[in-house]
């Protein structure tokens, strides 16, 4: 279950307890209450660390927090201080997200993009994060994701190891049966309908395409022997010999059989991850 920090309270843990939630997703954002209120946040960096507290005496303990990068008055310091605090709650698994704007939304305005991290700074404040959270027992097992004690989110695993799952509510995605679908995100029509009504994105899934897609955004990586039998030998060829030369640029690494991308590698890996696609099909 995902939960902001402001409306958390002992009686609705106990709740969700009883209810058979076993784990809970914190939008905890930042340590500074300045950078909370940049961001519209409810809560302040005492609610956050109340409800993380509370949460854990209710019982439960496996808790992920969310880290935003890239905000307003940002820099190397305050991110230390925030993952200090974070580390300092009981969370067994944590989220590094780079701030990211999107067009028509509330920071989708050049007065925003002024005061935000630019490229540069985005990239010191991913490695630097990276570096502290594995320095203090977190494992950096995908790229937006840190797991204490084997602590990694089985349910997001089940998207980047490409199996099925099923959506339920107004715009929720599913996959299943080969297909990927989305349910309307009108709310009052998914409430009236007797069966949510959905449509087909994808007839058939690219399996081989997708396992590279999904497989790099993980640490381990994915095998090229899985690759050899997905496409060809020749496809596997291609693919390492791509390898070697982002492996020298401190980008990839080539162990045996397995292929992954670098933390700095991470930082690009949506051109190297088109890439390894285009080589493998080409």
């Amino acid at each position: 279950l995902e939960a902001n920090p402001c409306t958390l309270n002992e009686q609705k843990l106990k709740d969700f307890k009883s209810a058979g939630i076993n784990r809970l997703s914190l939008g905890i954002q930042s340590a500074d209450d300045i950078q909370l209120k940049f961001l519209g946040r409810l809560h302040d960096s005492k609610t956050a660390q109340t409800a993380a507290e509370t949460a854990y005496k209710t019982g439960f303990e496996n808790i992920s927090g969310d880290i935003m990068l890239g905000l307003k008055g940002q820099d190397i310091q305050s991110l230390e201080s925030t993952v200090a605090a974070m580390c300092a709650m009981p969370l067994s698994h944590i989220s590094a997200y780079m701030l990211k704007i999107e067009e028509n939304t509330a920071f989708d305005s050049d007065r925003i993009r002024a005061v935000t991290a630019d490229e540069e700074l985005m990239c010191e404040l991913y490695l630097k994060t990276a570096e502290l959270l594995e320095s203090r027992g977190f494992e950096h097992y995908e790229i937006s994701n840190f797991a204490k004690n084997g602590r990694v989110s089985r349910h997001n695993l089940k998207y980047w190891q490409g199996e099925e799952y099923l959506g339920f509510g107004a715009a929720a995605h599913s996959f299943f049966c080969g297909r990927r679908y989305r349910c309307f995100d009108d709310i009052n029509a998914f409430i009236s309908s007797k069966v949510q009504p959905t449509e087909i994105l994808e007839e058939s899934v690219d399996r081989a395409e997708e396992y590279i897609l999904l497989g790099l955004r993980l640490k381990e990586g994915i095998s090229l022997d899985i690759i050899s039998k997905l496409y060809s030998p020749a496809a596997c060829e291609r693919l390492a010999k791509k390898a070697e030369l982002y492996q020298k640029a401190g980008l990839v690494s080539l162990n045996g059989d397995r292929l992954s991308l670098t933390v700095r590698g991470f930082l690009v890996s949506n051109s190297l991850i088109a890439g390894f696609i285009e080589a493998a099909g080409s």
